[in-house]
């Protein structure tokens, strides 16, 4: 589903299958499972919102957790300082990213 210039408020939001364009997040918990990619183009991600990783993304995230507590802090780091690069057209957007694990 398309959601434009929406505000949301303390709500539980599935990414997956959903485009968030000029929206606006606070106190958010944004669920990604990894199947679909959304689209979020202008939105602006606020205070207090979350983003909970799950299924294949939940895999992802982990298995970049293990590299990297297992000495392959390098590969793991330049793969995040290399993203700016693979999405140079994206403007940068304030957000604040405390990734939850849940099940």
């Amino acid at each position: 589903m398309r959601h434009e210039k929406q505000v949301f408020t303390n709500r539980t939001l599935e990414l997956d299958n959903n485009d968030f364009i000029d929206c606006r997040f606070y106190n958010c918990t944004l669920v990604f499972r990894g199947k679909n990619i959304p689209q979020l183009g202008g939105s602006f991600i606020g205070a207090g919102t979350t983003f909970h990783f799950k299924g294949a993304a939940e895999n992802t995230v982990n298995f970049l957790n293990i590299l990297y507590q297992h000495g392959m802090e390098a590969p793991v780091e330049s793969f995040f300082e290399n993203i700016p690069q693979n999405f140079p057209n994206e403007p940068r957007k304030e957000i604040s990213l405390k990734p939850q694990f849940v099940h």
